[in-house]
């Protein structure tokens, strides 16, 4: 049971996970116990300012986790303040204000660096040099300059001692591949008080460790995913949905990845539900599956079947530019990273008002004042995403977005039979929808995302909460409510002309689709939707599709995604058979290499 307390009423009682090799001055998560009930113990789940927030469990949990060593009492409680951290010090556990505890550790990382960086300046010993650094890391495993020098030093020795190598750079890579810049190493405060020649050496070292590193364990080359395996997936999340009891046989991973379309994972599935499978009603070929999905349903399948096929595009679009020195997107990813971690802490509870509350700080993080021109130029230059469009015909819009740690993000828009300046709108609104789970969801472990964005039917309202906040995030980043109240005057219903002159309004000045513009201004306007938390109704929506009479030519840049220059999938025309066929002609890759990266027609759906 998840309780909440304040810290008056509870008292540590015990630590987490300290074992006695654990470094001076680092934070340790406190077990607390009620002052007014001895018998009831409450683990964190977070500690903020004056209170508590964490699961409840009898004394006897907490005498088991001793037992198990995955938890230390202490020798006698001590009452829980506010700003106080539990920490482990040469002469043993103890509670310190905070600031105290960040000033002492400071000083220790220093201490231990300064000793470190000093021993390569003399005749050293492999195992003091990795003692040394390791030490130093260890004080404070979330301090970039440590880890840096230390990943610097186990480059310069790698040949000796490869086993450490591996374990500092992988170290290292994970700082970056959560954002952090390198280069901020050399002015952090920290730096001025080390020697400041061997910094800049162990840094440049570590660089090119770095590089090596991703080397040595580059996935090569993943050649596109079959149009057969894919039908597969989808024929595998059909039967999951109707029959649970048939796939829950499955181990959870197989499950999971034959969920994701993972060609292992399908060879696997079918040799094991293959008399199951059969059973699935389903057209029996691509195209077919296209024309007979007619609910949102079906097309998650779809669009879920393509997850792995969208993560070998993922790898092997940015492999490509790197190959033909193109701009490097992981920078830039990299810096959106880091600007856009100020906005996550969200304050709002109810999801679409934290989309709101996300839009608007990261319009402010990305200095956009006015309306966005280019949802397209704007995701490509300040996010670092790569725009490609996926082929899911059917009565919605499907968007999607792959952010592995290995490269910068891909998001994918729906290339639609839809008439044209109406998918231009589509588009931008589908880009901004994905931007949103990039910020938010990839905290949560998720690195793929494939969305059904049915703006244009009744169902338009989305039933996740992810997936409401993304709505919200897309429709208040395009058209900032404060901005729609100062440009659009508020009509009087939804049933009135005025009200249709506005959502045209919408549309024309921030690029926002007819009916998502119309639900956008009830949302602006609170008091004017007809029935709270539902869509506007099916003659408001008629209404709006049939004031539409052109296209908008402001918001052009967001047509067309990526000119095809092939017969091939969608997906893989455009840039990207651009770069392979350079780095063909350039002996980059070889003619076997170049052929399985570029599907023939036909061969892949997407």
């Amino acid at each position: 049971m998840v309780v909440l307390h304040t810290l008056e009423e509870v008292e540590v009682v015990a630590v987490q996970g300290h074992a006695s090799d654990v470094m001076p001055w680092r934070s340790l998560a406190p077990v607390f116990r009620l002052k007014a009930d001895h018998d009831r113990i409450v683990w964190p789940l977070r500690i903020h300012h004056s209170h508590v927030r964490g699961r409840e469990t009898s004394v006897s949990v907490l005498a088991d986790s001793v037992s198990e060593g995955s938890a230390t009492l202490l020798n006698e409680p001590i009452q829980a303040c506010v700003g106080y951290r539990m920490i482990s010090t040469e002469a043993g556990l103890s509670y310190r204000p905070m600031n105290d505890v960040y000033a002492k550790r400071m000083d220790e990382l220093t201490g231990r660096l300064t000793k470190a960086l000093g021993l390569l300046k003399e005749a050293y010993e492999l195992d003091d040099l990795q003692d040394a650094f390791d030490g130093a890391y260890l004080v404070d495993p979330g301090s970039l300059v440590a880890a840096t020098l230390r990943a610097g030093a186990a480059a310069q020795v790698k040949d000796d001692v490869p086993d450490w190598f591996e374990i500092a750079v992988s170290d290292l890579e994970e700082f970056e591949a959560s954002g952090a810049s390198l280069d901020t190493v050399l002015r952090h405060p920290l730096t001025a008080k080390l020697p400041k020649m061997e910094i800049q050496e162990l840094y440049k070292k570590a660089l090119w460790g770095l590089v090596d590193y991703r080397e040595e364990h580059s996935k090569g080359w993943e050649p596109p995913v079959s149009q057969e395996t894919q039908l597969s997936a989808v024929r595998f999340a059909h039967l999951h949905a109707a029959q649970p009891d048939v796939t829950r046989s499955l181990k959870h991973r197989v499950l999971r990845d034959a969920l994701r379309g993972s060609p292992k994972a399908i060879v696997k599935v079918n040799s094991t539900l293959d008399v199951a499978l059969e059973s699935v009603e389903l057209a029996s070929s691509w195209e077919g599956l296209f024309h007979a999905s007619k609910s949102a349903t079906n097309l998650s399948s779809i669009a879920n079947a393509t997850v792995t096929d969208r993560r070998h595009f993922s790898n092997n679009i940015y492999r490509l530019e790197l190959g033909a020195d193109e701009p490097d997107r992981r920078s830039i990813w990299r810096s959106f990273l880091r600007r856009s971690k100020s906005c996550q802490n969200l304050g709002a509870s109810v999801p679409w008002r934290q989309g709101e509350e996300l839009a608007n700080s990261l319009r402010y993080a990305l200095g956009v004042s006015d309306a966005v021109e280019s949802m397209k130029l704007l995701a490509m230059r300040e996010i670092g995403a790569y725009i490609a469009e996926i082929r899911i015909p059917g009565p919605a819009s499907v968007a999607a977005a792959t952010a592995l740690s290995s490269s910068p993000p891909c998001i994918y828009t729906n290339e639609a039979t839809r008439p044209s300046g109406t998918r231009r709108l589509l588009n931008r609104f589908s880009i901004a929808h994905e931007i949103a789970h990039l910020v938010i969801d990839r905290q949560h472990g998720t690195c793929d995302w494939a969305c059904v964005l049915t703006l244009e039917e009744e169902t338009f309202t989305a039933r996740e909460d992810s997936e409401r906040r993304a709505n919200a995030f897309a429709s208040y980043f395009l058209a900032p409510r404060e901005e729609v109240l100062k440009q659009i005057p508020k009509p009087q219903n939804t049933e009135s002309d005025e009200f249709v002159k506005a959502v045209l309004g919408v549309r024309e000045m921030f690029g926002l689709s007819m009916i998502a513009a119309g639900e956008h201004l009830v949302n602006c306007y609170e008091d004017l939707r007809p029935v709270a938390g539902r869509p506007l109704p099916a003659s408001t929506r008629q209404r709006l599709r049939n004031a539409v009479s052109e296209p908008i030519k402001r918001f052009i840049e967001d047509e067309e995604i990526d000119k095809r220059v092939s017969d091939g999938p969608r997906l893989y025309s455009g840039h990207y058979t651009t770069l392979v066929e350079r780095l063909e002609h350039a002996h980059l890759l070889d003619f076997a290499t170049a052929r399985s990266l570029l599907p023939e027609k036909n061969k892949d759906p997407t």
